[in-house]
Formats: C-alpha cells, sequence, structure tokens
C-alpha cells in the first residue's frame, strides 16, 4: 500500500512514510505426481498421489523478514468402477484438496488508518484441507441415463475472519484478524438423468440436495446448519447448416 501527499510548496506527491507500508510476498511450491490405471472388460481402478512442497516467505517495509516453515502436502487419490450386465455402473471416489492461506491473511503489518477499527493478517495460518468421498450408480439405456450419487466431505482448518470489540471508558474499538478455527461438514445427492429421443434432439436434468454443518471452535454465534436445493434442464437441438 503506498500513500501520497501533495507537497504544496513542491507542486509535487511525494511517498508518505508513515501511512505507506511495503508487503512482498514470496511462495513457492514443488510437486511430484505418480499415478496407477488398471482396467479390464468390467472393473477399473485408477489411483495416484500429489506430494507438494510449499515454501513461503515474505518482506514488510518495516525491515523484518517472514519464513514460514516449509511443509509437506499428501493428496492421495482413488476410484473404482464397475460395469456388469452391460447397462450398469457402481463407482466409488476419494480424493484429497488443499485451500492454502493467502498472502493478505498472513500479512501482520497492523492496518490502523481508523484507529477504532484495524486489521492485521496472522503468519501463523496454515493450509486447510478438504476430503472428498462420493459413491455413484449409473443405469443407461439405448437413448437414456440415469445416475444418482452420494457424495461426502470434511474440512478442518478452516480459515476464519474474527473480530473482536473491546469497549474502553465508553468507547468502542475492535482488532480483526484471521484464525484456523473452523470445520465443514458437508452432505450431498446428486441426481443425473439425460434422454435423447433422437439423433438430433437430446435432453439432461440434474438436482442437488445438500446439508452443511459449520462448526467454530472460535466463536459458536459462526456455527450453522444449511439445506439447499438446486436443479437444472437443458435441451440440445443439433441444426443442419446449408451452405
Amino acid at each position: 500500500l503506498m500513500v501520497r501527499d501533495f507537497d504544496f510548496t513542491t507542486d509535487e506527491y511525494i511517498i508518505s512514510q508513515k501511512l505507506s507500508n511495503q508487503f512482498l510476498y514470496n511462495e513457492r511450491i514443488i510437486a511430484g505426481y505418480s499415478s496407477y490405471n488398471y482396467k479390464t472388460k468390467s472393473f477399473g481402478v485408477k489411483a495416484g498421489i500429489r506430494a507438494e512442497l510449499t515454501d513461503v516467505d515474505f518482506d514488510l517495509s518495516s525491515g523484518e523478514n517472514y519464513n514460514i516453515k516449509p511443509y509437506l502436502s499428501l493428496f492421495p487419490n482413488i476410484s473404482l468402477n464397475h460395469f456388469f450386465k452391460k447397462r450398469y455402473n457402481i463407482g466409488a471416489t476419494y480424493s484429497v484438496r488443499v485451500n492454502r492461506p493467502r498472502e493478505n491473511t498472513l500479512n501482520p503489518q497492523i492496518n490502523d488508518n481508523d484507529p477504532l477499527n484495524i486489521s492485521f493478517g496472522n503468519p501463523g495460518l496454515v493450509p486447510a484441507y478438504t476430503h472428498q468421498m462420493d459413491i455413484s450408480f449409473g443405469v443407461f439405456g439405448e437413448t437414456w441415463s440415469f445416475t444418482p450419487r452420494l457424495s461426502y466431505s470434511t474440512s478442518s482448518g478452516v480459515i476464519e475472519r474474527y473480530r473482536s470489540v473491546e469497549v474502553v471508558n465508553g468507547v468502542a474499538s475492535s482488532e480483526t484478524s484471521f484464525y484456523n478455527v473452523g470445520s465443514n461438514d458437508i452432505f450431498g445427492l446428486i441426481l443425473i438423468g439425460n434422454y435423447k429421443p433422437s439423433k438430433k434432439l437430446s435432453t439432461n436434468a440434474n438436482l442437488t440436495l445438500t446439508q452443511s454443518n459449520y462448526k467454530s471452535s472460535l466463536n459458536s454465534a459462526f456455527n450453522r446448519t444449511g439445506l439447499s436445493l438446486r436443479s437444472a434442464m437443458g435441451l440440445s437441438i443439433q441444426l443442419r447448416l446449408r451452405t
């Protein structure tokens, strides 16, 4: 953040050292991948793992340097599929995802433009990991298909923005920062159908029902449970263009 003041004696804008700050953020990720694939007429397996070594450091305008200890993340994934009677399919998948803290949440420099509402980042944040699992069943006809799927995901160490308020001599002031204090569990039911009445016409529809349960170990006011329903329909027509 760079702030400039206008100097009326020189008719120039000059940098305000007290209000300006500098944040140089460097993130380096070294990744390696390994995968395995096995398939027969009725059975298929895909498995793999990704390893990432993350190294982060940043410099502040004050001259301070933060070196976050490099951390290794492993992301396994596996999927199983079984085909039988030429029209049925059962599958299961498992995977891991990561949500790394970004530079704005790590920056420890204090923003006190408003002395009563200051904010700063937390360089002690760690990544939040999500484990995703799905089970699906598919049935297929000559002109149609129907695929219901059950899914479950769980996340821990979710990064929250937290604001605390303190009242001193009748004056309220607040501090805002970020913490790894959230967890989220999501259950889902997904129904997908396709129907193709002719070679040039096809339709599709899907329905998604999800229930989420979010908990915060820092503030129970953040706890919430929600149910959502989404649906969509599509129509595709193939037209013949003459030239």
